[in-house]
């Protein structure tokens, strides 16, 4: 009688009707509250509705009741994956794999989380032994691809997709991946072809309607540009990110020292250095910023997201309050006008943040750390125009500190 429940709810689990899923676990778990399995099958219900703390519970416990199975090693594995946990996740799979090493699936999944934690070789190499255990896994030939292109072998991942979609025309997550390819490879046209034959398979696709979105922000050259540069962040280890961003950010500050000791280098120094913030500023905003011209593009319009049509709304207030800052600075040079500027524009950073984050806690606590810059904004903005004195000052350095410690906290706090 169990069996024949957890049967049923393999096939509702695999097929996306968890509703249905949940309902045969419980009955299995009425006869055996203890069966590990069940446990386990609840777990990957549980992430799908995005219950990841419930998950984790009964991952762990179809551990407790079966340490030997290998599955429950694999639903462990596969929450804290979700949760965006790669170093838990890495030992849990790593279990499952050593209990049973001939499941695709696990190797499959040790790929992705090693995706996660940018290990190339290792995600290739575990796609790539999981294909010996079946060479049509969409998985493993999915992510095989993708460490190929992490690694410096576009074409070679090219050919891998292309055999994929030869072999299986029909399915999303291979046309998805094939999309970010072209990317990458600066051919936005063909990328959208795919990201919309994903959304035609399958029109719930998160990573289809970004990709989307992607290509059609990269019509614009500058975004091109940027996007080259996310492809590479993407390609190195994370702790190698933060030193590179430091090593900008010191080497600027270096250059313009020198400058100032040296007023004739000024003229090659100054440029650079306008050049490092913008290049910087675009970073952090370039993805809701340029969102803000798809709302005009039919196909954009359709492809936004409610948070992302909130992002624009914000990005286009905060555009209205540099335009705004702008006109008055030139027009009179006046301060409160030049603080307008400058508020709107740097307030733009934890706002994409906290838009454009997965996670509801960082996107809460973004939101919340926003909401506080903003408030200071206003106050220092309102002081300088009304107070007189140096009242506005207090409130000028605690909004510029603020911002400061955000450029530095945001690279810590986990999207989960």
């Amino acid at each position: 009688m169990t069996t024949n429940h957890l049967q049923r709810a393999q096939f509702y689990l695999e097929h996306s009707r968890h509703d249905e899923a949940m309902q045969e676990i419980g009955f299995a778990l009425g006869h055996d509250p203890n069966d590990a399995y069940a446990r386990a099958l609840l777990a990957f219900c549980l992430v799908e509705r995005k219950q990841d703390d419930e998950a984790l519970k009964q991952a762990q416990w179809a551990v407790h009741c079966a340490p030997d199975l290998a599955y429950a090693h694999f639903a462990v594995a596969y929450v804290q994956c979700e949760a965006n946990r790669y170093k838990q996740a890495d030992a849990a799979i790593r279990e499952a794999i050593r209990i049973y090493p001939l499941e695709a699936d696990y190797h499959a999944l040790r790929a992705q989380i090693a995706c996660g934690l940018r290990q190339w070789r290792v995600a290739l190499e575990a796609a790539e032994t999981g294909l010996q255990m079946d060479a049509r896994h969409v998985g493993c030939t999915n992510l095989r691809a993708l460490a190929l292109r992490n690694l410096g072998q576009p074409d070679h991942a090219a050919v891998v997709l292309d055999s994929a979609l030869a072999h299986n025309p029909e399915n999303a997550y291979t046309h998805v991946n094939r999309g970010y390819a072209y990317l990458q490879a600066g051919d936005h046209r063909n990328a959208l072809l795919h990201f919309r034959e994903a959304l035609r398979l399958d029109p719930g696709s998160a990573a289809a309607r970004e990709g989307v979105l992607g290509a059609l922000n990269a019509r614009n050259p500058i975004y091109r540009l940027l996007l080259r540069y996310f492809f590479f962040m993407s390609r190195i280890p994370r702790g190698m990110q933060f030193v590179l961003l430091f090593g900008g950010w010191y080497v600027v500050n270096v250059a313009s020292n020198v400058s100032s000791h040296n007023p004739g280098l000024a003229p090659y120094i100054v440029p650079v250095r306008i050049g490092y913030i913008v290049f910087v500023f675009l970073a952090w905003t370039a993805n809701p910023l340029f969102n803000v011209l798809l709302r005009f593009d039919p196909l954009g319009r359709l492809a936004l997201t409610r948070q992302q049509w909130i992002a624009t709304d914000f990005m286009i207030f905060c555009l209205i309050g540099v335009c705004a800052g702008l006109a008055g600075w030139l027009r009179n040079g006046s301060d409160t006008a030049l603080l307008i500027l400058v508020f709107s524009a740097i307030l733009m950073i934890p706002i994409a943040a906290a838009c454009e984050s997965r996670g509801p806690k960082r996107r809460l606590i973004f939101g919340i750390y926003a909401g506080t810059l903003a408030l200071l904004s206003l106050v220092t903005i309102l002081l300088t125009a009304f107070a007189s004195g140096d009242a506005a000052d207090p409130f000028f350095s605690a909004t510029l500190l603020g911002f400061i410690a955000f450029t530095w906290l945001a690279n810590f706090i986990p999207d989960r």
